[in-house]
């Protein structure tokens, strides 16, 4: 006996409503067909009496083979729907990209119409500077004019150059920490000593506030990234502000520096928080010193800031000033004491010192020789690694030796390392224009005592060696 119902749920259900309805007319279902093949069908019925006798006429209509391409056709719509639905995400994913690389197409072609702008500026003025002081009958004061303009040109120049290095090596991961101690009220009072002139030039007030008196000021920390971090912003706030004051400085709380810029300036909007760190970004505005520039110095700032593992931020209102905030962990030194500083003499004396310059390019060897020129030192010269070594073994009385690390035979590392197995008194201080971390650390490690990045600091290089020469 064939059992008609697969669902005994079924069989109650719909002789129920069978009786109730009187006639129903293609009700669904599951029903057993021969050999107990599964099947879907068509019920219609009706209830009837026949003899007295109540029954259920009905007929069923196999829609098995219908259902199957139904649910056939369902699949496929649903698969087609599925694929419409990742072809729009794909769609979308591909404007996107196409968006963002347009964006960054216009970012790099304003960078470099920047760049172009920003150096063919400085060389215009020193190039232009350079042939007016060749002229004839030129005064005194017309050259140290022209002089100071090519100078801060030059300064110009080489902050373009050094933010360009600096994102580039932040890219590949070639910017490491290096703490130290040092007084960090004497790093505000450098800074506040090298902005004052500018600030000046601009009519406004450069206000420098400590958070640590002096004898409490001495910190561990990366001190050179801080003051380029401090650099750029004050950097930014000098030339984004016409009138009023530039104020920079830190205090201390919750075991963390909070450094801080502010100024009177022409502001941001609020709406361009998010981008101003993003690198090539400059914030349009109808002021037109609000385009200068390459649009690196708060990208690298950000980066910096994170490496020290602090946080940068900035408040700001149109036409009323902003104020940037970064924070680093304070680490104060256990010998607390103020840093000593180097005072130079107005007539630099190194009577008795001998100082053997390495350097192959022309130009740079006449620069060093030139800047001792007045310095009372005995000065040798050479353009080669290989001379170099032999020199030093033959003038064991050489008291510093300034190394270049590019040579055109052996380069200033290997012969410092040859120098160093025969001389472990003469000084050596590396020069080179790479100005990499790694070729500092390298430096030292070979037995540099001292490490100079090309353009040398005169200032700083004097004071280096008063302190080697006591």
């Amino acid at each position: 006996e064939l059992n008609l119902w697969v669902k005994e749920t079924d069989k109650q259900k719909y002789l129920e409503l069978i009786i109730e309805k009187g006639k129903v007319y293609n009700l669904e279902f599951e029903f057993n067909f021969k050999n107990c093949v599964k099947c879907v069908g068509l019920l219609s019925a009706e209830f009837i009496t026949i003899d007295n006798e109540p029954c259920i006429l009905g007929i069923i209509h196999d829609i098995t083979e219908r259902k199957q391409f139904e649910e056939e056709i369902k699949a496929q719509n649903e698969e087609i729907n599925a694929q419409n639905e990742e072809y729009k995400q794909i769609n979308k994913d591909l404007f996107e990209a196409k968006k963002r690389a347009e964006e960054s197409d216009k970012l790099k072609t304003a960078f470099l119409q920047n760049i172009s702008h920003e150096i063919r500026t400085p060389m215009n003025g020193i190039m232009g500077f350079t042939d007016l002081l060749l002229k004839p009958n030129v005064t005194e004061d017309k050259k140290q004019k022209y002089i100071d303009i090519i100078h801060a040109n030059c300064q110009g120049l080489l902050g373009i150059i050094n933010d360009i290095i600096d994102i580039s090596k932040i890219e590949l991961g070639q910017v490491s920490l290096h703490p130290t101690e040092f007084n960090l009220n004497s790093l505000l009072d450098e800074i506040d000593q090298f902005f004052t002139p500018s600030a000046r030039f601009r009519n406004l007030k450069l206000v420098c506030k400590k958070g640590l008196i002096n004898n409490e000021s001495k910190i561990i920390a990366d001190d050179l990234k801080i003051k380029q971090v401090l650099n750029n912003l004050i950097s930014n706030a000098l030339k984004f502000t016409r009138t009023g004051f530039v104020e920079f400085g830190y205090l201390i709380s919750n075991s963390v520096i909070e450094f801080y810029v502010k100024d009177t300036g022409i502001g941001i909007p609020k709406d361009k928080f998010d981008h101003i760190f993003e690198r090539f970004r400059q914030i349009e505005n109808e002021i037109k010193e609000s385009r200068v520039g390459v649009g690196l110095g708060l990208s690298i700032s950000k980066a910096l800031v994170s490496m020290m593992g602090g946080q940068i931020n900035v408040s700001s209102e149109i036409n009323k000033g902003t104020t940037f905030y970064f924070t680093i962990p304070f680490k104060p030194c256990a010998d607390l004491f103020p840093a000593q500083k180097v005072e130079i003499a107005g007539n630099i004396d190194f009577t008795g010192k001998t100082i053997l310059i390495v350097e192959d390019d022309e130009s740079n060897l006449m620069y060093l020789k030139e800047l001792f020129s007045d310095t009372n030192a005995d000065i040798i010269d050479t353009k080669s690694g290989k001379d170099a070594i032999y020199i030093c073994k033959n003038n064991p009385n050489i008291d510093v030796v300034l190394m270049d690390i590019k040579l055109p035979d052996i380069d200033g590392f290997e012969a410092t390392t040859e120098i160093r197995k025969f001389n472990k008194k003469t000084k050596i201080i590396a020069q080179t224009a790479y100005a990499f971390t790694a070729d500092k650390e390298k430096s030292f490690a070979v037995g540099c005592d001292d490490y100079f990045p090309k353009p040398i600091d005169s200032e700083l290089l004097f004071k280096k060696l008063e302190i080697l020469f006591r």
